[in-house]
């Protein structure tokens, strides 16, 4: 064996040796490969600001995107376009360019963003409490609503009430979302003004106990500033000073000395209110995957002049579950915790508001000063399309209609704590239960029309109606 023989080998064995390292880290790459986003365009935004959709999304130009994610990472960014509430559909598809390099095109279809809305509603939180009173015409709210959605094409949001009825309103409400470059800080202005001749001033069995007057038995005047920071996609906190100016009359004391606290016709407050979110679910108008959490913390009453003296302490969680193509599971827990002990009426807030009820107990209204209630709903989805009317419908934002229908059984469980008798003793400080069986129609993915037959722990049994999501 001679040193040409060697070199040789050595020679060869090199060649190889390195062959094999670049075949591997090949085949590697190719294990990992990469779309290089070369560009993002938005489709059919005739009205929305481009920064206010770049917004949403946590890819841009020039990012690198490993292939074996890119389906279910634009689905999640889908979502979020959705969940900003300015669009019928949003959808966020990829377009080859090369091998190893794509387009993503944003294609959206905008709401319609002004809405001079007729106001046909109850004074009762729902259509079942409206009709256990007789169907008393006395109770309904009527005016109008005119609400400028996405005004300048920047998400912001102008309000105006006009409501007459059981209750006069004049309201207005202006929200900025954003007014810095990076989009994270915004600003809320409100003011309002109400009166109402008919007054809900008490509960007798939980059941709201209501008087009607030819005068005025309630004025109040409020107005309120905040300021909202988004740290995240997906995280949101908000801290609003609001002050409220209210009186009502003597009648109202003679029914209730507890209304105002201590027989008072009069109650001035300055209020201050924290509120965080994380919402990471798939559509907030219906979900069904995802979770969502809400924390809040508010001081009614921050100088010693202040009439009131309240702090509430809130907290919900929720879980949406998809446990199979049209199965689909969700679960709810929210509490609230409230000091002192002896409260207004007024400011009273246990069961039977924004969702904190037992289904089942719709028509009634537990006050006290702590609940806690679990939820539990699944549903079937019996289908789910999207109607094309265009031949009959020229204007754009109306003639694609998204409508689901979903079949659902449920099951609530909850708990009021009350060291006073709020006219709702006979629920208090006792497991409450219900459940039953529904239908929840919905249309555009955020307009919910639930139909519902539910039993309680009383095995009192019901059919009832509502229009807002059940947690």
């Amino acid at each position: 064996m001679n040193w040409k023989f060697l070199l040789g080998l050595f020679i060869a064995l090199w060649v190889s040796t390195n062959s094999i390292g670049f075949a591997q880290n090949t085949t590697n790459q190719d294990s990992t490969a990469f779309w290089w986003i070369r560009r993002v365009t938005i489709e059919c935004n005739h009205k929305t600001v481009d920064r206010i959709i770049f917004r949403e999304l946590s890819i841009k130009a020039g990012d690198r995107v490993p292939k074996k994610d890119l389906d279910s990472l634009l689905v999640h960014e889908s979502h979020k376009l959705m969940n900003t509430k300015l669009f019928v559909m949003a959808e966020v598809v990829p377009y080859p360019i090369r091998q190893d390099t794509i387009d993503l095109i944003i294609s959206v279809i905008e709401k319609w963003y002004f809405y001079p809305v007729p106001i046909i509603d109850f004074a009762d939180r729902n259509y079942n409490e409206w009709a256990a009173k007789g169907y008393n015409l006395d109770r309904l709210i009527y005016g109008v609503r005119l609400i400028q959605n996405n005004f300048r094409g920047r998400k912001e949001t102008l309000k105006l009430y006009l409501q007459l009825g059981f209750t006069r309103v004049l309201d207005f409400e202006y929200n900025i979302p954003y007014i810095n470059k990076d989009q994270t800080t915004g600003l809320t202005f409100q003011i309002g003004y109400a009166n109402a001749k008919n007054i809900n001033w008490g509960l007798k069995d939980a059941i709201v106990q209501s008087y009607k007057s030819e005068n005025i038995l309630e004025e109040k005047f409020n107005a309120s500033i905040g300021i909202t920071k988004r740290t995240s996609f997906y995280n949101n906190h908000s801290l609003s000073l609001r002050y409220s100016n209210s009186n009502i009359s003597d009648t109202v004391v003679t029914l209730n000395p507890n209304y105002y606290q201590k027989e008072q016709t009069s109650q001035r407050y300055f209020q201050l209110r924290y509120r965080f979110e994380h919402n990471r679910r798939d559509n907030s108008g219906y979900p069904l995957k995802g979770n969502y959490i809400y924390a809040e913390a508010q001081q009614t009453g921050l100088l010693p002049s202040d009439d009131i003296s309240v702090l509430k302490l809130e907290g919900i969680y929720a879980k949406f579950i998809p446990l199979s193509k049209k199965f689909y599971y969700s679960g709810s827990w929210r509490g609230q915790l409230t000091f002192p002990q002896l409260q207004p009426f007024n400011e009273m807030r246990g069961f039977g508001f924004n969702g904190s009820f037992v289904r089942g107990l719709d028509i009634y209204r537990v006050n006290g000063q702590h609940f806690a209630v679990w939820k539990n709903t699944l549903r079937f989805q019996l289908f789910s399309t999207i109607f094309n009317l265009k031949k009959i419908l020229k204007i754009e934002q109306f003639n694609t209609l998204p409508v689901a229908l979903y079949l659902k059984t449920y099951g609530d469980a909850g708990y009021v704590h009350s060291n006073f008798d709020y006219g709702s003793n006979t629920f208090t400080n006792q497991l409450l239960w219900g459940g039953g069986t529904g239908i929840d129609l919905v249309f555009y993915n955020s307009t919910v029309f639930r139909f519902e037959y539910s039993v309680n722990k009383r095995m009192e049994a019901g059919f009832f109606m509502n229009f807002q999501t059940d947690f």
